[in-house]
């Protein structure tokens, strides 16, 4: 099998786990009481797991790198403090206080955080097509949520 192929292979299958975790979240924490915080830590603990075993498996070198500068330290905690444990925490508690549609709906809004954020950190408006990607999202949501009864027409 080539790289190529096997790459899109894993992307797809990743891709499926995804889409199934949602709903069995919900399960999980309607029929057996689970909670979010125990979910996630069990979740997170088995992947960083599966992911530092492969990398040292197949590439020993690398993965003591980033233990070398004090700088790349820092960057991997914030990065799995702020961006990892905070996305997971807030999906997963969408899912518990809604149900799984809900969350991915709303976790699929988040380039328009993105977005709002380079326009201020740039100091500048963002580009036509950043634009038109964030009207389409909420509109694209706003037909979701009102399942079209109600759409506005431009």
């Amino acid at each position: 099998m080539k790289k190529s192929q096997y790459g899109i292979l894993l992307a797809g299958a990743a891709a499926m786990m995804w889409g199934v975790s949602g709903p069995m979240s919900q399960l999980l924490f309607a029929t057996d009481h689970v909670s979010v915080h125990w979910l996630i830590a069990s979740k997170m603990i088995l992947a960083g797991i599966i992911v530092v075993a492969g990398g040292f498996l197949t590439q020993k070198d690398k993965m003591l790198g980033i233990w070398r500068s004090w700088h790349t330290i820092l960057a991997l905690l914030a990065f799995t403090a702020v961006g990892m444990v905070s996305m997971q925490f807030i999906y997963y508690q969408a899912i518990a206080v809604s149900d799984a549609a809900t969350a991915t709906i709303l976790q699929f809004m988040s380039p328009i955080l993105v977005v709002v954020y380079l326009a201020f950190a740039e100091h500048k408006l963002p580009s036509r097509i950043d634009m038109s990607a964030v009207v389409l999202a909420i509109l694209g949501t706003y037909l979701i949520v009102t399942r079209g009864t109600s759409a506005i027409w431009l």
